[in-house]
């Protein structure tokens, strides 16, 4: 099994579980998920929002859209350029659910104060990541090599 094995339903399974993502950021990455794969696109965080609101009537857009950098930042989900917005019609940043552990960019730190603090830094990311790969791996044995979005 190499690391194109671990998909983006087994890394948010892990983050949940491993109490990382807040329910809004669970609910954001399980509907850009579900329209990354039914479309094969990038999705726009107001398709997002329009995905959650036919289950979740009334919330507002506004509640939705931070949580995107969040996510981001939590090396989930990406950008991928701009993208004609189906529920807007403007173009759009396009984000899109981190599908395999190979695909993670170490994002730069903001203002690193010595090269020596940067590379700590990396080092300790790439620590945290090894550990993820481990556990998941471990997760992913124990449940038969396959999960779904829904947790099952």
């Amino acid at each position: 099994m190499g690391l194109g094995d671990i998909t983006s339903s087994i890394a948010y399974r892990y983050n949940v579980g491993a109490g990382i993502l807040s329910a809004r950021r669970r609910q954001v990455y399980v509907h850009l998920c579900s329209i990354n794969i039914e479309t094969g696109r990038a999705a726009t965080s107001a398709e997002v929002w329009k995905s959650i609101a036919r289950t979740n009537p009334g919330i507002p857009q506004h509640s939705i859209n931070p949580r995107f950098v969040e996510l981001k930042r939590q090396l989930v989900v990406r950008e991928d350029g701009i993208v004609a917005c189906s529920v807007t019609g403007r173009e759009c940043v396009g984000w899109e659910a981190i599908m395999d552990v190979k695909a993670i960019d170490v994002p730069r730190a903001r203002k690193p104060k010595t090269t020596h603090a940067r590379v700590a830094q990396l080092e300790e990311q790439l620590r945290e990541a090894s550990e993820t790969i481990v556990s998941l791996r471990k997760e992913l044995a124990r449940n038969g090599g396959g999960f779904t979005l829904d947790g099952g």
